[in-house]
């Protein structure tokens, strides 16, 4: 098993407002993250761990089953998509 583990999201990224991850919705619009999201993707992983969040490298890419929800850099969000705020209860 690899030694080195590694978070998508350092320590120095967390603190910035706005945070540089969205969650992209399977209907085609985007929100700001829960705090438990938040945590997982500041979580350390290893690099080939099956248990770590699914990342989106593109707005427009779909996971192997076709579905278009996943975690996604802000900056990778289209213009004309509104983020919304987090969902009651985040």
């Amino acid at each position: 098993m690899p030694t080195s583990k590694f978070s998508i999201v350092s320590d120095q990224d967390a603190q910035c407002d706005p945070y540089p991850y969205v969650y992209a919705e399977n209907d085609g619009g985007a929100r700001e993250l829960r705090s438990i999201e938040r945590a997982l993707l500041e979580e350390p992983f290893y690099a080939g761990d099956g248990d770590r969040p699914y990342m989106k490298h593109s707005w427009d890419q779909r996971d192997g089953c076709g579905k278009f929800s996943g975690f996604v850099a802000r900056n990778s969000v289209p213009d004309d998509i509104e983020i919304h705020a987090i969902p009651d209860g985040g």
